[in-house]
């Protein structure tokens, strides 16, 4: 099981709201976070920008999350936890034309949806082109691979058996 620890950090950008407003956020804690900077330096070293993170906190219940496609948004956009549970996970996964994911394997059951571009996804089965609105599904620890044909963003559902 996770740790997770909950932050409440006051927040201004005058060009999306021009009230001040607390804003919460969910960190998960490793063994090597001693103190908070190294929460925030960890999460600022991800795979997105540090504004994309403090602007697009995961979802929580109840709450509309929008997977539209991104359009010509997608060039500058990147991937993004849009919620998480002990048990299920769901992400964009922003692939730039030519990203090449390697082999690996989910611990539980995934379904991967394709909102916009074409990625082709590869199985012990085959390989597929999947295209915008196109979706598939894999049992926990098919081994599976990815790459996109053309730049794409693709919803990937996770179940998480133990709680990965």
């Amino acid at each position: 099981m996770s740790d997770t620890r909950t932050f409440e950090i006051f927040r201004h950008d005058p060009d999306r709201n021009p009230k001040p407003y607390m804003h919460t956020y969910e960190i998960e804690v490793t063994p090597y976070d001693r103190m908070l900077l190294d929460l925030l330096v960890r999460l600022k070293a991800q795979n997105y920008r540090w504004e994309a993170v403090m602007a697009m906190p995961r979802a929580t219940q109840g709450e509309l999350i929008d997977v539209r496609p991104l359009g010509d948004a997608l060039r500058e956009s990147k991937s993004i936890t849009l919620m998480r549970t002990d048990h299920l996970e769901a992400v964009r996964l922003v692939l730039p034309a030519g990203k090449h994911i390697p082999e690996h394997r989910a611990p539980g059951e995934i379904t991967v949806q394709c909102l916009e571009g074409v990625v082709r996804f590869g199985t012990d089965a085959g390989t597929q082109l999947m295209r915008s609105g196109d979706m598939l599904f894999l049992l926990g620890g098919e081994p599976h691979w990815l790459e996109a044909v053309e730049s794409a963003s693709v919803l990937v559902t996770l179940y998480l058996p133990h709680g990965q």
